[in-house]
């Protein structure tokens, strides 16, 4: 069975009609294929500053099926990054020490200045 964007979506302007086949809502190659054609290609909302008003206070979470960081460094610089090593590489000296320390922090994903 065809599975791309196409078969989901059936927009004939000149018959009026205008149909979404409902395993576009729950076929989880569709969401797959929608994370590839959207979130790859744009910029990802992590969180607002305001959950980190500290140095050292740091938000995880996942987005868009992507595992994420939000971090205020003891430079009072709010970070977000995809990927634990990136954080830890990129901008390691404006961590504070509880955060370098951490062995639970998402990976794999490109690192994201805000």
């Amino acid at each position: 069975m065809d599975k791309s964007a196409e078969s989901y979506v059936i927009d004939d302007q000149d018959a009026g009609l205008f149909r979404v086949n409902r395993r576009a809502f729950t076929d989880p190659e569709c969401l797959a294929d929608e994370r590839r054609r959207v979130f790859d290609k744009c910029w990802i909302y992590v969180g607002h500053e305001s959950e980190v008003s500290h140095a050292g206070d740091y938000r995880s979470r996942n987005v868009a099926g992507r595992p994420m960081i939000l971090v205020r460094g003891d430079d009072s610089v709010v970070r977000g990054a995809g990927s634990a090593q990136h954080l830890y590489s990129s901008w390691i000296a404006g961590m504070p020490s509880e955060i370098r320390q951490r062995q639970d922090l998402p990976v794999s994903l490109p690192r994201m200045d805000l």
